[in-house]
């Protein structure tokens, strides 16, 4: 899956750079950045004591338990900030 969002990623920035239409060019980076999204990235882990945070907008991704401790949120699927999908394994 990963591939093939990369392989349309790569057409999609192939039109970007062949069209001279300026709305045309603002819709097919949006269309790349959504799909950039669509592909599963591993969160920056920080350390045991520190929060996991998303690769992409550096939100915290676990729970603070208020002791400097923090639990991940194993189940989480996205970035609910940024809507990247996430590889939590």
């Amino acid at each position: 899956m990963k591939k093939e969002i990369q392989k349309h990623i790569k057409i999609l920035e192939k039109m970007r750079m062949e069209t001279h239409d300026t709305d045309k060019r603002h819709a097919l980076k949006a269309a790349i950045e959504e799909m950039q999204l669509a592909i599963p990235e591993k969160p920056i882990d920080n350390g045991k004591r520190d929060p996991k945070m998303c690769p992409n907008c550096e939100e915290y991704l676990t729970q603070p338990l208020g002791t400097g401790i923090y639990i991940d949120v194993a189940e989480m699927i996205s970035c609910p900030a940024c809507r990247q999908l996430l590889d939590m394994d």
